[in-house]
């Protein structure tokens, strides 16, 4: 009878002591759940399984019913895990996909519509940039301002269009004069464009503008068969 008793108290005590690491277990889960991917009902029915086996007097019904609760819990939690990262998945693509958009609406905005040389505004911000970088760094830099002679002509007999087509063929000219991805090529408006050349000392900048200067006149532009520039 005293061996029995002994016996007793400990399934008692067994019973105890899993009845608290379950309760333990249960408020984690609850936790978890509730502030990662929170409660819908099928969470609710294993938890109130769990709940339930708590309470039962067999530790086989509890260990049947907690590896039951287990093993669903389990699959729920991969279930939201594998919804998560998809959904983390297409946040991330959606993202890259408007920063790329961000970019291009960044740069077509830096862009003259006609030229798609940088325009004024791009050229303004690159040179508040670059006198910023002089201070702490300083390097020589030059800056070319370029103006068309006569051009308001060739827009009075030929018409804008043909204008237009002038001031495009400048632009790649001028593109081709001044390579380096350093230089930094702008139209300020009309039939003005500046070029700025990084890292390049005052005598260097006039070998250059007088090179580009020679290389203009030899452009050969037509409009109606007539060259104009």
């Amino acid at each position: 009878a005293v061996s029995r008793e002994h016996e007793y108290e400990a399934v008692e005590r067994a019973l105890t002591d899993l009845r608290e690491a379950l309760w333990r277990m249960i408020e984690m889960l609850s936790r978890t759940f509730t502030e990662e991917v929170g409660y819908d009902t099928a969470l609710q029915d294993h938890l109130e399984r769990l709940k339930r086996a708590v309470n039962r007097r067999s530790p086989e019904e509890i260990k049947r019913e907690v590896l039951g609760a287990v093993h669903s819990l389990s699959q729920v939690a991969e279930q939201r895990r594998l919804q998560q990262q998809q959904r983390l998945e297409r946040l991330s693509a959606t993202v890259s996909l408007l920063a790329n958009d961000l970019r291009a609406a960044r740069q077509e905005a830096s862009l003259d519509a006609l030229t798609r040389l940088h325009n004024r505004s791009a050229l303004e911000d690159y040179l508040t940039t670059l006198v910023q970088l002089q201070r702490t760094f300083p390097r020589p830099a030059s800056l070319l301002l370029i103006d068309l002679d006569h051009f308001k002509s060739i827009n009075d007999t030929y018409g804008h269009p043909a204008g237009d087509e002038t001031l495009r063929a400048y632009a790649n000219r001028l593109v081709r004069s001044f390579p380096r991805r350093s230089d930094f090529l702008a139209r300020y408006g009309g039939d003005e464009f500046v070029a700025v050349l990084p890292d390049t000392p005052l005598a260097d900048g006039v070998r250059l503008a007088e090179r580009h200067a020679a290389d203009i006149r030899t452009l050969d532009h037509r409009v109606r068969d007539q060259q104009v520039a």
